[in-house]
């Protein structure tokens, strides 16, 4: 990425915005993954203390600029309605942690987001972008309306990817 390291990443968008992760929101984040757990590869409930030392490990990757987390903020009231991040992985941008937590109470939804996450990618790198889904995961369909396709399929999930022009 091109921001300076470890500076704060803001991604504005029409009705919304991204904003990196704190240190405040680590409760939140907690909450909303423990919520969803059956969706993701880690399915065990994950206590405070585990919350804060991934923490601990996220702040090393993300001063190396190999990971950023974002919450999904609506602009008209400044409700949290989930995160998403992306980090660099064997060369490629892998997209993770994307858990709708609330609903969205205006405009600014979750595909919303993706969109604008996905345009700050494309702005600073040409790395290939994918995310790995469990198969029985219920939001497999929501990132094939997003416009991402299947690039291979194991026994427990799918690798997908997008390009920009497959974003819908």
């Amino acid at each position: 990425m091109e921001e300076k390291k470890g500076e704060q990443i803001f991604i504005e968008a029409t009705n919304g915005y991204l904003c990196e992760i704190q240190e405040k929101d680590i409760e939140k984040l907690r909450l909303w993954k423990n919520a969803t757990r059956q969706s993701f590869f880690f399915q065990d409930i994950i206590t405070e203390e585990m919350q804060k030392r991934w923490y601990e490990g996220y702040k090393a990757r993300r001063i190396k600029n190999e990971d950023f987390l974002f919450l999904v903020k609506e602009k008209k009231n400044d409700h949290a309605i989930g995160c998403m991040g992306f980090r660099l992985e064997n060369g490629k941008i892998d997209l993770y942690n994307i858990i709708r937590g609330e609903a969205s109470q205006g405009d600014f939804t979750m595909k919303s987001a993706m969109i604008t996450m996905l345009g700050f990618i494309r702005a600073n790198t040409d790395k290939m972008i994918t995310c790995k889904v469990l198969l029985d995961n219920p939001a497999v369909e929501w990132y094939k309306k997003t416009g991402f396709t299947i690039l291979e399929a194991t026994n427990d999930y799918y690798t997908m990817t997008i390009t920009a022009d497959t974003i819908k």
